[in-house]
């Protein structure tokens, strides 16, 4: 055998499947009997299994690419969130909540999940509650949607911070309420929730005194308890500044235009807490609040509430919060004056101090002041030296002892100096005068018709003066209905006695001119003053059958009848003073063709 041959035969190789030696070039292993000729299939199989990886290399690269250009975009995103969360915390620091807000919801689009932004809206959600100012059509979205995220805050919370949380979702509903925005939560449960998981939680007493303090209507109670959460809320220093903003704003509406002991117990707390202010070196409360502590004194300047507030404060205390109020007053309330130098020597007065008590009280003697003011100074002065001032023994026009030696000039003195406002028992006397002088003497009256229309002046201006008081509903301790309605009987009293003075020197016109006028200063008042409306339509009825009797106008004729029915109708018969017979009488006459005035007399 060929060399070349031998080789061929002796060369082996390895079996596809069982890898036994077999002899190169075989088609069937001798041990497994396998194929050792590659499959069609097995070929494209193979060339598969390169294409796949392949594909799975490309694959791979392109998605590097992509997390790539993901994690770049990720990263621009969180840059630009933290970019605008930066601007927004500096809009915080001005105070500028409202753009910060905006702000923060832009951080919000671009990225969701952020908890840079969660975090800070939170935080600009408490900060904003506690002094809340949006536009006004904004106002019910935002509210919901801070009363939102302060909720999705109490997640991971501690006890006393899940009181701040509730606080604030409690003091939303306050705001709704001051923006007269629907409130569907029960508040009071929310600040006792608040109160439970913290109970010294300044946020949680100070806010809820303030809901407590819209509640209507005011009692005096609730003014004092209001005073015990605001003195625990104070407790903790950190809070004190907003806390006292808190107790400050809720409590001085409740100084001027409601009942006494509401106006004198709001103020008795807020100066008691000036005093805490002044010994904690606080500063000064802001100064509309000064301002309407200062006028709670007397809110006319008539020093109506001096005494209370005397008795409810230490003196000592009580001088020096007056005095470091009345230190930062300025130029423009020269009105209260006069009711300030007063306060300062009653409290001197008080503190034993006389004779700076007498110098303050000898500066208002020399001085114009009010009646009011007058007549406390002149006791002052009384119980210091024992001797009241010569000024204070002349007349006070209200409850003199009538001159009788010369009761004309003392009631028409007493006319010409009336207090229009107060109920006087020397008017009624000098008007009883005078209208009995109508019968008696009417001759001797010309001196007072020349005068009445300055004294109607007055009344008039008394009664419009307490209109437009009624209208604003500011009625007060200084000026309030009963004041109001003594100017208008005022008004009642001069007008008739007037009209009667006119109708007897024959000036018909003029004389239901008078009367027209103080009817119409009544005619709209409730049922309390129908006997007077009664009174002046009879009246009246009487001076159109005069000038009826004069001109012989059916028209007059016809308003005398009216008047006389309405009269009737609202009890001019009632009273005393009118009967019957008077309705009969010769003044009547000529109505007498009238059917209606004869069915009216008709069995009378």
């Amino acid at each position: 055998m060929a060399p070349a041959q031998d080789a061929q035969e002796n060369r082996q190789s390895t079996c596809v499947a069982c890898l036994e030696p077999i002899q190169a070039g075989a088609n069937i292993c001798p041990h497994c009997r396998s194929s050792q000729v590659p499959h069609k299939w097995q070929v494209v199989s193979q060339a598969l299994k390169w294409i796949g990886g392949i594909v799975t290399i490309i694959s791979l690269v392109v998605g590097v690419v992509t997390l790539s250009r993901y994690y770049q975009d990720w990263q621009e995103r969180r840059e630009t969130v933290a970019e605008i969360v930066t601007a927004a915390n500096w809009l915080i620091k001005t105070e500028n909540y409202q753009q910060a807000w905006k702000m923060f919801q832009q951080a919000a689009e671009i990225n969701p999940s952020s908890t840079l932004v969660r975090a800070g809206r939170f935080r600009l959600s408490l900060l904003w509650v506690r002094s809340f100012h949006a536009e006004n059509k904004l106002l019910d979205e935002t509210l919901d949607s801070i009363t939102e995220i302060l909720y999705r805050g109490m997640a991971d919370a501690d006890a006393n911070q899940s009181a701040t949380i509730l606080a604030h979702v409690g003091y939303v509903q306050v705001i709704r309420k001051f923006s007269r925005l629907p409130i569907f939560t029960d508040v009071d449960a929310l600040f006792q929730q608040a109160l439970e998981a913290s109970p010294d939680n300044a946020y949680a007493n100070a806010m809820f005194a303030r809901w407590m303090l819209l509640e209507k209507p005011m009692t005096e109670s609730r003014l004092l308890r209001s005073e015990q959460l605001f003195k625990k809320a104070l407790a903790q220093a950190d809070t004190r500044y907003f806390v006292r903003r808190l107790q400050f704003s809720a409590l001085t509406p409740y100084t001027y235009g409601y009942d006494d002991n509401i106006e004198t117990t709001a103020l008795t707390v807020l100066l008691t807490a000036g005093v805490e202010m002044l010994k904690n070196d606080e500063g000064l409360p802001v100064q509309d609040s000064r301002y309407k502590i200062m006028d709670g004194y007397g809110r006319l300047g008539k020093a109506e509430h001096v005494e209370t507030l005397i008795a409810a404060l230490p003196a000592d205390d009580h001088l020096q919060v007056y005095q470091w109020l009345l230190a930062a007053d300025d130029d423009s309330r020269d009105i209260m004056a006069e009711q300030s130098t007063y306060v300062m020597a009653r409290l001197h007065e008080q503190l034993g101090n006389n004779k700076a008590a007498l110098e303050h009280y000898n500066e208002l003697l020399g001085t114009e002041i009010r009646k009011e003011i007058a007549a406390l100074v002149n006791r002052g002065i009384e119980r210091l030296t024992g001797k009241l001032p010569a000024r204070a023994l002349a007349r006070n026009y209200r409850e003199d002892k009538v001159d009788s030696n010369n009761p004309f000039e003392f009631h028409l003195d007493t006319l010409a100096n009336f207090e229009p406002t107060g109920a006087s028992e020397n008017f009624t006397q000098a008007i009883q005068f005078f209208e009995a002088g109508l019968v008696e003497n009417p001759a001797s009256l010309s001196r007072l018709k020349q005068t009445m229309p300055e004294y109607i002046a007055r009344v008039r201006e008394a009664v419009r003066e307490g209109d437009e008081i009624e209208k604003r509903n500011l009625y007060s301790t200084g000026f309030g209905r009963w004041e109001h309605d003594n100017a208008r009987r005022g008004w009642v009293a001069l007008g008739s006695l007037y009209a009667q003075l006119l109708s007897l020197d024959g000036q018909i016109e003029q004389a239901l001119a008078q009367l027209g006028d103080a009817t119409e200063a009544i005619n709209k008042l409730d049922g309390d003053w129908r006997p007077t409306q009664a009174r002046l339509e009879y009246e009246l009825a009487i001076l159109y059958l005069t000038l009826a009797a004069s001109n012989n106008n059916a028209g007059d004729k016809e308003q005398a009848m009216l008047l006389l029915l309405s009269a009737v109708e609202k009890g001019v018969t009632d009273s005393e003073l009118i009967s019957w017979l008077d309705i009969r009488g010769e003044q009547f006459a000529l109505l007498g063709d009238d059917v209606r005035y004869q069915n009216l007399i008709r069995g009378r």
